[in-house]
Parts: structure tokens; sequence; C-alpha cells
């Protein structure tokens, strides 16, 4: 599992389900704040925000 925190402005209040993800990720969730919310297809994700992913490494570009 990996967290990933938004930097980049394109992604600014893009949608769950409008991510593109390639390879092997699944989209877990969004730590806002101090909220840890479920990563359901109409939520929006703000930059700063964490992201958590579950999947290969290597699709995480880090």
């Amino acid at each position: 599992m990996y967290e990933i925190e938004m930097k980049n402005d394109g992604y600014q209040n893009v949608m769950v389900r409008e991510f593109g993800f390639s390879g092997d990720l699944v989209f877990v969730g969004i730590l806002r704040g101090i909220e840890s919310l479920v990563g359901e297809g109409d939520r929006r994700v703000r930059r700063g925000e964490g992201v958590v992913v579950w999947g290969c490494g290597e699709y995480v570009g880090g």
C-alpha cells in the first residue's frame, strides 16, 4: 500500500472514477486532514491530500 501526496494541479478536483491509473493499482482512499475517506467514485481529490493506493510499486512511480 502506498500514500501519494497530490501535488499535480492537473488532478485538482478530479473525481476518483476519472483517475487514469495504469497497471496494477487500486484506489483505496483519501487522507483529508484528520479524516480518512473511502475512495468512492464520486469523491473529488484536492491538492495536498494524501491518496492511498494498493498494488504493484512499479506503477506508483516512486
